[in-house]
């Protein structure tokens, strides 16, 4: 094998079949394929023992697509958004960090993109790598071991900077917050009993006829839930859907569709009686930490007039500034496509884990809505998309208090200023369902999001689990 430049940061290209012929395994004729690639790659231990045929890697390895490539760059150039590594990260983390394909190489993941593709997601995005040091105590060391599992990980921390530079949506990522003390945990066990505590108590909604209040224009039965009217509106139109099974959690696929079913009859309903009011959000709060007040499932809907509610308006005025509607869309898929973060690119839609997400685990999914007259067939689409990935989250991630977010283009667009916006869907884990902590503190409400969840271990899950 004949090695090009080895320097960390400098091109590095590997010819597995020129011997070099000065290394003792380039004379013996073994291959040496194998033990160049085990530090950077995560190989099957098989893959990683001596006299490994090259032959026998190549269909197997889960080479990243810049591995691919004639002259592989492996360890790239950091970004021009963030200085070069520094010596302690490359030594300590940068090897372990390429293997496991996180955060806190997103730098080197960019700048190891085709030229197009790195001009495109330097556009959307500003990307910066810091550190963050600490002194500790001899006092702490114990503790700091025993929580963090390293002393050197608490002393050298690596944060990661991402920024939206359209929406301005941003976040800091640093996985190490994640191991934080966070008091003691519940199980199932535990919550499934506050559940049924909490619905045996006071569950308005086990009664939906005698004890919850209707919309003027009455209710709209689904054949798994009903529609209520919200008796504190946020809004002049703000109504519920109200699942006839009681426990949050525990719902299928047909019960999802049928959910959101009756959540846009709902809302077609509502713009009749007043066709003033245009512009629809859907969402679902699952569990008190997530922002639900009643423990028994439900949904929300609500109706504005005259502008559209702020997030959905920022994504569109950033559409417009980035040049068009279809081209931001397209354009930001395409970007979380070649960082390996889009879990699903369907007939259907798109959806992808996001790289400035608001909370943990946040995927989107985008769907294209021609006219209001589509709404019919979003329900389906809505839950190929939507349910078997939330359902994967619930069952095999752990997540129990999460937050849905469904926003749909106006009903009526007599201006166009919404032409070709798509139905944006947001999913997001709250964490610990039970938890007296908080997950959204002072700098996500006045500054920046703070996430602790990776979202490229994210998207490895979901692709693995779902």
């Amino acid at each position: 094998m004949r090695v090009l430049g080895s320097g960390v940061g400098n091109p590095l290209r590997v010819q597995p079949s020129t011997p070099s012929r000065h290394c003792s395994r380039c004379r013996s004729g073994r291959s040496v394929a194998a033990p160049l690639l085990a530090p950077l790659l995560p190989l099957p231990v098989w893959a990683q023992r001596r006299g490994t045929p090259t032959r026998c890697l190549a269909p197997l390895l889960p080479l990243p697509v810049w591995a691919q490539r004639r002259g592989t760059p492996t360890l790239p150039r950091a970004s021009r958004f963030a200085p070069r590594a520094s010596e302690w990260y490359t030594t300590t983390y940068l090897r372990d960090d390429l293997r496991n394909g996180m955060i806190t190489t997103l730098p080197e993941r960019i700048a190891a993109l085709p030229p197009a593709d790195r001009a495109r997601c330097e556009r959307l995005f500003f990307v910066q790598r810091t550190e963050g040091r600490a002194v500790i105590p001899a006092a702490m060391e114990s503790w700091v071991t025993a929580s963090f599992g390293a002393i050197d990980r608490v002393r050298h921390q690596t944060i990661v900077r991402v920024v939206n530079r359209f929406t301005l949506e941003g976040t800091l990522f640093n996985p190490l917050r994640a191991l934080r003390p966070a008091g003691a945990m519940v199980s199932d066990e535990e919550l499934h009993a506050w559940i049924a505590a909490e619905l045996n108590h006071l569950d308005f909604f086990a009664q939906p006829l005698d004890a919850t209040s209707a919309d003027v224009f009455g209710r709209i039965r689904g054949r798994f839930c009903i529609s209520a009217s919200n008796i504190a509106k946020y809004d002049g139109w703000h109504g519920l859907v109200i699942f006839d099974e009681p426990h949050p959690l525990r719902f299928d696929r047909d019960q999802f569709a049928d959910y959101l079913d009756v959540a846009l009859r709902w809302l077609e309903t509502a713009h009749r009686h007043d066709p003033q009011a245009i512009y629809p959000m859907i969402t679902w709060n699952c569990l008190p930490r997530s922002g639900a007040t009643i423990a028994h499932g439900h949904m929300q809907m609500s109706l504005a007039r005259e502008m559209h509610y702020t997030r959905p308006e920022i994504w569109r005025r950033a559409a417009l500034q980035y040049g068009g509607v279809e081209r931001y869309f397209a354009d930001l898929v395409m970007t979380h496509a070649s960082l390996g973060l889009l879990l699903a690119d369907t007939p259907d839609g798109q959806m992808f884990v996001h790289l400035t997400p608001l909370r943990n685990r946040e995927v989107i999914v985008l769907l294209s809505l021609p006219s209001a007259s589509s709404l019919p067939s979003l329900v389906e689409r809505l839950t190929t998309l939507i349910y078997p990935t939330l359902r994967t989250m619930i069952d095999r991630q752990g997540m129990r208090a999460f937050n849905v977010g469904i926003a749909l283009p106006p009903l009526t667009d007599a201006t166009g200023a919404w032409n070709r916006m798509p139905v944006i869907a947001r999913l997001a884990d709250r964490g610990p369902a039970l938890s007296v902590r908080n997950d959204w503190g002072a700098m996500e409400l006045f500054a920046t999001g703070c996430v602790t969840v990776d979202p490229f271990e994210v998207a490895t899950t979901l692709r693995r689990t779902g």
